[in-house]
Order: structure tokens, then sequence, then C-alpha cells
């Protein structure tokens, strides 16, 4: 696609003799939310952080320089506070940039009076939107979410995935979600990439307008969409 921000041409990861990724091709428009699910061993993480530049790939892979990752393991530092662990990714800078910077992050994941807490004083979703913010703050081009919701109980996570669409409709980011739950990926995405044995099994385009709100999760089409997906993942 003309106006890819990600493309990716024949790309595969093998672990000694094990391959992992095999062969795949795919584009990522700017501004795009897309989602990765399959089953356990299927290769989303792998290639999330194959993306990221985390582990060496073959084939031809064009990714902006600037990226910001967010995994399901509370990416923060427990010893900073929320504020600090925001500011942390920043550059060099005046100081006061950087404080408006923190500010305004405070305010997007809805803390401001709690710049000065530790990750420990906050709820589980508190400290992933800690973890976001913190990859928002530097601007970069691309962020890639690794299960980043995996640990919250289903209430939580819930709210939390109308809070990130209502974040990413307002810093129009390009998203790669990796997920296990249907759902989440149906809701969230413009775009649902099923992973099986290394390749990309299937491709679904959602076609839900937005903003959207938990009640097109009891549609018809979106159970025909999840029952379509689970097929293609088993």
């Amino acid at each position: 696609m003309n106006d890819a921000q990600i493309s990716v041409k024949n790309l595969s990861v093998a672990y000694r003799d094990a391959v992992v990724l095999k062969q795949i091709s795919l584009d990522v428009r700017r501004g795009e939310f897309v989602s990765l699910v399959g089953p356990s061993g299927s290769g989303k993480t792998t290639l999330l952080n194959a993306l990221a530049g985390f582990i060496p790939a073959s084939g031809e892979l064009h990714v902006p320089g600037k990226v910001g990752v967010v995994f399901q393991d509370y990416s923060v530092f427990p010893w900073m506070t929320v504020a600090q662990n925001i500011a942390f990714g920043l550059e060099n800078g005046k100081k006061e940039d950087q404080d408006e910077i923190v500010r305004h992050h405070l305010k997007l994941i809805q803390l401001e009076d709690k710049g000065d807490r530790y990750p420990a004083q906050l709820s589980g979703g508190q400290v992933q939107r800690v973890g976001i913010a913190r990859a928002l703050a530097p601007e970069p081009e691309v962020i890639f979410m690794d299960e980043p919701y995996g640990a919250l109980d289903r209430h939580t996570r819930e709210k939390m995935q109308q809070w990130l669409l209502n974040v990413w409709s307002a810093e129009h980011k390009t998203i790669i979600f990796v997920t296990h739950d249907i759902d989440e990926a149906i809701f969230l995405s413009d775009r649902v990439l099923v992973l099986n044995s290394g390749k990309v099994a299937a491709e679904h385009h959602i076609p839900f307008d937005r903003p959207r709100d938990e009640d097109i999760k009891f549609s018809s089409e979106f159970i025909r969409l999840k029952k379509e997906i689970y097929d293609r993942m088993n």
C-alpha cells in the first residue's frame, strides 16, 4: 500500500533449528490500529519483537526509527514516581519543556493528582496507563503493545480498552497490538491478523464505525466476526 508506515516482506525468524515465523509479508498504514491474535506459540510476540528490532530476522523490514513499546509485565520502574517514569524516555532538553510534556501525559492518562505516587500505590490499570504514557511521551511514530492488559481482571480490562481508544483517537499513533482476546482485538482494531504456525493465516477488516462503545460486542456482526476469527485460530 502506498501510505504504509510499516512494511514487511518475507520476514522469517528462526531459533537454532526451529522456524518461528515463515515468510510473513504485511503493511500497516500510518495511524492504523492492527491487532495480532493467534494460539500460544503462533509467533505473535516474536513478530512484535522482530518489528521492534529486539531480535534478528531475515527479509525486508521497514519500520520508523522512533517506536514505543508497552509490555504485559508492567513496563514501569517501581523506584520512580509516576512523573519520573513518564519523563524517563524524554531526550535531554529544557526542564520546563519536559515538565510540560509530563503534565500533558498525566492529564491524558487521567492521573493528574498522582504524579508523585509510586507504582506500588496504584491499581493495575493505573500502572498500565503510566506505562503507555511513558511510551507516548517521546513522541514515537509507532507503538508496539504486547498483551498489555493480560494481567488485568475483565472489568478493568474493558475500561482500559475504552480508555486506549480515546487516547488513540487523540494521539493518532500507529499501533500494533498483540492479544489472545478476540473480543478485545475486534473492539480496538481497524484490522485483525490471525497468526497460526508462524504464518498470517487470515486478515479481517473490522467494519464498525468509530467511536465505539461496548454495545457492539453484542451485535450479530461482532459475534459472526468472533466466530470466524476463532475458527481460523484453531
